[in-house]
């Protein structure tokens, strides 16, 4: 289909890991041995950042619960990116990472590889991190409850220091395997499921006109709460809104801008442009092209769409 995409989900606080694209490094070498983990016998070495060892100091920290010492280790204004959000600051290091060990009181980790910077003030890290899942997390789908389940996952950290202090330190973390382990990935499938659904909605039936397709895609008792004013607010009028959209554009599309899903919710913000070569809302073809923005709430059942909401600023765009 036509419909693309620029969106990206909003970002929420959720399982508490790390996550985002790590720099390239200058000049690397194999890290000192200031600190060793053992793995499978073998000692892998935790590389000295700023020859202070403060990556692996924070770890420490983090394990033992002791998120006041965060501070000497982090530059006033560092740099962290985690799976949540990003931000800058020592309060902002220390509320993420707090968070972190509340989610896994037993938190371990385990470096399994690591290269740090000729200077010896950056390190790119392959980390392994264990935890029995006792507290309340939060998912992508709302709060995940503690199944008791022992958790493994992996992580590439990069870190960088200056003076003593981490100045940045970002990573990325196997976030579905995390998820697999919790029972969360059910959610995830039906969660695109339900994005696939309505893209079909916008692709093949307003983009196309095949309103022969709403059979499969809309539940038995469709609600549509907002219509025109004379139109039914069932699978009919939505037909009819179709058909009124498609002879005032008949070559209408639309790009999405922002979608999100939780559980049977869908919501998405769109770009609608066309041509405006028919009637519509009583104002007259005038060739120009139009473009408008729209926003979309959509409760699914079984994969189709039971009920929505939405908006549009079609008018102010044929005002102008």
């Amino acid at each position: 289909g036509s419909v693309r995409s620029t969106w990206a989900s909003p970002r929420s606080t959720w399982l508490p890991a790390l996550s985002t694209t790590c720099r390239p490094l200058p000049a690397l070498r194999t890290p000192s041995l200031n600190q060793t983990t053992s793995r499978g016998g073998a000692a892998v070495a935790t590389p000295s950042i700023g020859g202070s060892a403060r990556w692996g100091r924070a770890w420490a920290a983090v394990e033992a619960g002791r998120i006041d010492d965060l501070e000497a280790l982090f530059s006033p204004d560092a740099e962290f990116s985690v799976a949540a959000a990003a931000g800058t600051g020592v309060a902002h290091v220390q509320a993420v990472l707090g968070r972190h060990h509340e989610g896994y009181p037993d938190l371990r980790h385990e470096v399994l590889d690591a290269v740090e910077s000729a200077d010896g003030q950056a390190a790119a890290l392959r980390l392994a991190f264990t935890a029995t899942h006792a507290r309340e997390l939060r998912g992508p789908f709302g709060p995940i409850a503690p199944t008791g389940r022992r958790l493994r996952w992996t992580s590439s950290d990069h870190v960088r220091a200056r003076d003593g202090r981490i100045v940045s330190w970002h990573a990325q973390f196997d976030r579905l395997a995390l998820l697999q382990q919790v029972g969360q990935t059910d959610g995830l499938a039906a969660a695109g499921r339900h994005r696939a659904a309505v893209r079909r909605v916008f692709d093949e039936v307003f983009e196309q006109g095949r309103t022969d397709a709403l059979g499969d895609l809309l539940a038995p008792g469709f609600v549509n709460h907002r219509t025109p004013g004379g139109v039914d607010g069932d699978a009919g009028g939505l037909e009819a809104i179709v058909r009124g959209l498609r002879t005032g554009f008949p070559d209408l599309t639309y790009t999405v801008e922002r979608e999100v899903s939780a559980g049977d919710w869908v919501a998405h913000v769109a770009w609608a442009e066309g041509t405006h070569a028919g009637p519509i809302l009583g104002v007259p073809a005038t060739g120009r092209r139009l473009r408008w923005r729209q926003a979309h709430v959509l409760r699914m059942e079984d994969g189709r769409v039971a009920e929505h909401w939405g908006v549009s600023d079609l008018a102010s765009a044929l005002r102008g």
